[in-house]
């Protein structure tokens, strides 16, 4: 039941997101990243300004336009990973599928992996 609400959370965080941006850009702090109550706004993977390749690709953007034009590419990418579980190297994960395959000619292959519930005794 809680996938629905989710979901719809994240289609309306994602469109303010693509409203709001141009005014988010504008809080771009001199390390690269926005401020802690702009966190849900920022990829949470990278400085709100793109990484070295983003950069790389587009050289002639001021710091403004970098990080309009990469939360545009990631809008909302904080709260999303708000929304889902906290996944550490050591939670034990059930994978599913067959882990040797590969992309080829037959097609792209791959696995599941999910979180699993640990009970302590």
């Amino acid at each position: 039941m809680t996938y629905p609400i989710k979901a719809l959370a994240s289609v309306l965080i994602t469109l303010t997101a693509y409203l709001l941006n141009w005014l988010f850009a504008l809080f771009v702090q001199s390390d690269g990243n926005l401020p802690r109550w702009l966190k849900w706004f920022q990829p949470s993977d990278n400085l709100a300004i793109g990484d070295a390749l983003w950069k790389a690709e587009h050289p002639d953007y001021s710091d403004y336009m970098l990080a309009l034009s990469y939360m545009n590419r990631n809008p909302a990418q904080g709260f999303d990973q708000f929304l889902q579980a906290n996944v550490s190297e050591t939670t034990p994960v059930k994978v599913r599928g067959n882990l040797y395959i590969r992309v080829g000619p037959k097609g792209i292959g791959g696995c599941i992996s999910s979180p699993q519930k640990t009970t302590s005794i």
